[in-house]
């Protein structure tokens, strides 16, 4: 038989397992706020010790848009023997600069419309590609690439994703 006095205690009870527990969300949102705060207040990665001058070519460079043509050429009749050539790029945007903040690597992250060019004819693709500080010989820029339509063994996920931001 429940009691008036133990329904009180379990009331007592219930009333300091619901305070416990919010204190303890509290905290938790406390520490996760402070980690994040001090996630965002890093410098801008061109005042560190090491630092980047955060200067990087624009998506329509004819060095970067050249670059990938050689590149995708080479890549393709070395390893694939595949006969399909990069013949123009065309129509380059840029889809983000430095989408994570100041305190990371420079990146910009752009895309152009390709003419892919074979013995079965031509045909269009999106090419997503990423203009990185310090991926390059000597320290300086590189470009990193994908073509939509050709994405072997998905080593950038489907469609090129891991290329945009």
């Amino acid at each position: 038989m429940i009691t008036m006095s133990n329904w009180a205690h379990n009331l007592r009870q219930t009333a300091s397992a619901a305070l416990s527990a919010a204190l303890t969300l509290a905290v938790t949102l406390l520490l996760a706020s402070t980690a994040q705060a001090d996630r965002w207040a890093q410098p801008p990665a061109e005042e560190r010790a090491v630092s980047w001058s955060g200067e990087l070519p624009a998506c329509d460079d004819r060095l970067v848009l050249s670059r990938i043509a050689a590149r995708f050429d080479t890549r393709e009749s070395r390893f694939w023997d595949s006969g399909i050539r990069l013949t123009e790029l065309t129509q380059a945007r840029q889809i983000a600069l430095r989408p994570w903040g100041e305190s990371y690597i420079p990146r910009r992250f752009c895309s152009v419309r390709a003419m892919l060019t074979s013995e079965a004819g031509t045909h269009h693709s999106r090419v997503d590609y990423i203009i990185v500080e310090g991926r390059g010989i000597f320290g300086h820029w590189g470009v990193e690439w994908c073509v939509a339509d050709l994405v072997r063994h998905q080593h950038a996920g489907p469609d090129c994703r891991a290329f945009r931001p």
